[in-house]
């Protein structure tokens, strides 16, 4: 692992020392480890891997790593957090760091892994792909990119101007797989809207959170409707393959309205209970509508009643299923919904 003292107090940390993941950003405002912290230590530790099954139902690899941010005074308070990174989204960190004056100098000597089409997930390709990635990392943490937006982005060290809890959702017009329109003036307003967004590398990552954590809110409050709205982050899609991608879309939104039809049964809730529609986001205008740059480092979830953003995610927030259920708490009590007993 590598530790590294960074010179400079980030103006938008989301990390709170409160490990409250509920709250406003007006109740945290004067919270942030920025400002409480005159100098930042950020370390960084590649744990292990894990093997994954994507979507096309090929293996990939998952490599986590811990990093955690505290003060060189002594201070304690000492936060933490625990990220899930493929190859290919290093490589798209690499992509963008070598359009900058200076990437080959702060690398100078270090090379960075090589795409391979074979045995990517062997045990050699792996082990060898964590020592070569830990090395490029702490090369490009050690020079003037400890600084760079898409260096701490990729790290979840820094939080983008996003919609927030409070925030009224924009007003937009989005289409759907089906290119069909949808005005989110015209969101439900009974039920709670759940919207999430996720590119190809991080759809898996958002699936293993959403599922369990929208039956958790639903065995809790059956009777409260959920409406997911899916975002799709596919701009690296050409435009020449586009009308062959819909068709796939299409079948995995049906085969994940089936699950969540599954979903509303076992939890005692009427059919249709849970409602899912999907948007593929071809140039990041959708998700620019929501002031969200994209969604190659982490997964986003904005969960929204009458329009109004009451909790906003991503993978790195501290205890994000509670935070989500808590969302569900406070439009339940605004309704005089009793939970159902644990």
């Amino acid at each position: 692992f590598f530790s590294v003292s960074l010179p400079w107090q980030p103006p938008k940390m989301n990390f709170f020392k409160s490990s409250d993941a509920s709250m406003t950003a007006a109740d945290t405002k004067d919270e942030r480890f920025g400002q409480v912290c005159e100098d930042l230590k950020l370390t960084v530790k590649l744990h292990s891997a894990e093997t994954f099954i994507d979507v096309d139902s090929k293996e990939f690899t998952m490599y986590i790593i811990e990093v955690v941010c505290g003060g060189d005074n002594g201070r304690s308070g000492e936060m933490s957090w625990v990220l899930h990174r493929r190859y290919s989204q290093f490589n798209e960190l690499k992509n963008r760091m070598e359009k900058l004056p200076g990437y080959k100098e702060a690398i100078k000597g270090i090379t960075f892994p090589a795409k391979t089409w074979m045995n990517k997930t062997s045990t050699k390709v792996v082990d060898e792909r964590k020592v070569a990635l830990m090395d490029w990392t702490n090369a490009l943490m050690m020079s003037g990119f400890a600084t760079n937006y898409h260096v701490n982005s990729f790290l979840e060290a820094v939080d983008d101007d996003i919609l927030s809890c409070g925030e009224k959702v924009p007003s937009v017009v989005w289409k759907d797989v089906e290119d069909k329109d949808m005005n989110t003036d015209e969101l439900p307003k009974e039920g709670v809207v759940i919207m999430a967004a996720a590119s190809y590398w991080t759809y898996q990552a958002l699936t293993a959170f959403l599922d369990p954590a929208c039956e958790a809110a639903m065995k809790r409050y059956p009777t409260v409707q959920q409406f997911n709205v899916g975002i799709s982050e596919l701009r690296l899609v050409p435009s020449a393959v586009r009308g062959q991608v819909r068709p796939v879309l299409a079948m995995l939104i049906k085969n994940a309205q089936s699950k969540a039809d599954a979903m509303s049964e076992r939890c005692g809730a009427p059919k249709g209970q849970n409602t899912l529609r999907f948007f593929p986001d071809w140039d990041c205008s959708l998700l620019n509508s929501l002031r969200c740059k994209d969604c190659d480092w982490t997964w986003r979830v904005w969960v929204i009643h009458n329009n109004e953003v009451l909790a906003s995610l991503r993978s790195s927030t501290p205890e994000a299923t509670q935070a989500f259920v808590k969302a569900f708490d406070k439009v339940a009590e605004a309704k005089g919904i009793e939970p159902t007993a644990a």
